[in-house]
Formats: structure tokens, C-alpha cells, sequence
């Protein structure tokens, strides 16, 4: 449940006839994060696909080249891009295997506490929220629904296809988790969105949007209610293992 591993690389990538180019990177086998670009209508480059060419300084130096796929990145204080790889299985195995001898987990951000990944394994496992902006005009009419993606102590990953969810870093939201099976109560929190993770569904063309909130307020019959809930999935994923 630590997440994954990284290495350090220098990326290089051509998108929209300007090419990127950026040193000591950090990278997973999954891909990269917060790339700082020009400023532009990133609506329109998400989804894109590139090729990345990854220089590894390694002992000797060595060279991977990828398509990846780009995605559009906002959070409270930056906006940028992010890539997905789409590494071929040669590339997967080379890569797998310098993160095996040199990754390392991140330090620039520590968890407190460890994502669990939403899964209908779990009989109690929240698998949908329902969200609404806080401040909007009439926030009877702003109602908008979310699978989640993962859960923790502190907060929560959601996401949805619908164009509808216009969600901006910086928002408070109050959520409503939905238990699943013989969980009693709904669970009533209020968040901060603090980042916006857009994707592109290759199956239907959509764009998936991927939320993170953190936890900011909640009642005392609320918190005792989500603890409750959290026990039960840990206990499941602990009983799973």
C-alpha cells in the first residue's frame, strides 16, 4: 500500500510541434506527474499521444523510448501535464528492472496514511459518492456523483466520466459516502478539492476525471460512523492478504 517505486530520468518529448525537455525527473513504471508546460487550453491536448524518450543515468547510461499518452494536471497551486506510459513489453522489462535496482519511494510528499483501493471484494467498500459545491447558487440543482477510486484515513479519490462535474482545486465540497452490504449509515464529510487528474478513456473516448479530496470537516456522529466503516475494510483487506 506504499504506492509505487521511482527512479530518477531525463525526459524528452515533442507535443504540438515544441519540444520539452526535462532533467532529473521523477518517474514510475507508470508514468510522470507534474510537468510544467506553457499555458494553453489543456482541454485540447489531453488524450494526445507522444513519444518520450527516458535517459536513465545509469552506469552505463541507458535509453527507453515510449509512446505515453498525455494528461492535464491542476491542483491548488500549479497546472501543468502528466504522462501515462504505454511501454511495449521489452520496454516494461528494462524499465521494471532499473526501478528494481535504484527506485525509491518519494520524499517530497509523505502519506500519513495509506490509500486503500476501492474494490467490490469488500462487501462495505464505498464504491459511489455523491458531491456537492459548497457556495454554488443552488446547490439542490449541483448534485453530481463519483465512483471512488481509493479511500484513506484523510481523504478520498474519486472520479467520473460526466462533462457535468465541473469541480475546480481550491473548492470545498460535502460529500456523502455510500456504504455497500449491511453497513447501516451513510457517511456525511466535508473536503477540499485539492487536485484535478484528467484522462482519456481509449474505450469510449471520454474524459475520465480524476479528483483528490482531503477530509476538512465532519460531526462526531459522522466520525465515529467512518471509523467504523474503515475498521471493517481494513479487517476485510487484512483477512484478504
Amino acid at each position: 500500500m506504499l504506492g509505487p517505486v521511482f527512479i530518477k530520468a531525463h525526459l524528452t518529448f515533442s507535443l504540438d510541434n515544441q519540444t520539452f525537455d526535462f532533467v532529473n525527473r521523477t518517474i514510475s513504471l507508470f508514468g510522470c506527474s507534474s510537468l510544467s508546460v506553457p499555458k494553453g487550453n489543456l482541454a485540447e491536448i489531453v488524450g494526445k499521444t507522444t513519444i518520450v524518450t527516458i535517459k536513465i543515468p545509469s552506469n552505463p547510461p541507458d535509453v527507453i523510448q515510449t509512446k505515453a499518452l498525455i494528461m492535464a494536471e491542476r491542483s491548488i497551486n500549479s497546472v501543468g501535464i502528466g504522462l501515462k506510459f504505454q511501454l511495449e513489453a521489452e520496454e516494461s522489462i528494462k524499465l521494471s528492472t532499473h526501478i528494481a535496482a535504484h527506485g525509491f519511494y518519494p520524499t517530497e510528499y509523505v502519506r500519513k496514511y495509506p490509500r486503500i483501493p476501492s474494490t467490490a471484494a469488500i462487501q462495505t467498500f464505498p464504491l459511489r459518492t455523491t458531491v456537492v459545491p459548497l457556495g454554488s447558487n443552488d446547490e439542490a440543482t449541483s448534485v453530481h456523483i463519483f465512483d471512488v477510486a481509493n479511500l484513506s484515513p484523510n481523504g478520498v479519490l474519486i472520479t467520473s466520466e460526466s462533462s457535468l462535474t465541473e469541480l475546480e482545486p481550491g473548492k470545498r465540497i460535502s460529500m456523502v459516502l455510500e456504504p455497500r452490504g449491511w453497513f447501516p449509515v451513510q457517511v456525511e464529510i466535508e473536503g477540499l478539492v485539492c487536485r484535478i487528474t484528467e484522462d482519456l478513456n481509449l474505450e469510449n473516448g471520454n474524459i475520465i476525471k480524476y479528483v483528490g479530496v482531503k477530509f476538512i470537516k465532519i460531526n462526531e456522529e459522522n466520525r465515529i460512523a467512518f471509523m467504523d466503516l474503515l475498521k471493517d475494510i481494513l479487517q476485510k483487506v487484512k483477512s484478504k492478504a
